[in-house]
């Protein structure tokens, strides 16, 4: 995996929910790692919906995993 990181913005109500879980289930992972996680599972749960829907507007595939 890609060392790269870069910041965003997150909704504080979000943000603390997802802090709750981790604190919640005793988790000793970051909570920027914890986000990374759910979202490449998000990607790869929904990759060929994704790739789908960008086909109609480009000719190459979107997301590889």
């Amino acid at each position: 995996r890609s060392q790269m990181r870069t910041a965003f913005s997150i909704n504080l109500e979000t943000l603390q929910n997802l802090r709750n879980v981790l604190q919640d289930l005793g988790e000793r992972v970051s909570i920027a790692s914890y986000i990374d996680n759910i979202l490449r599972e998000h990607l790869r749960e929904h990759q060929e919906l994704l790739n789908n829907a960008a086909a109609k507007q480009r000719r190459k595939t979107t997301i590889t995993l």
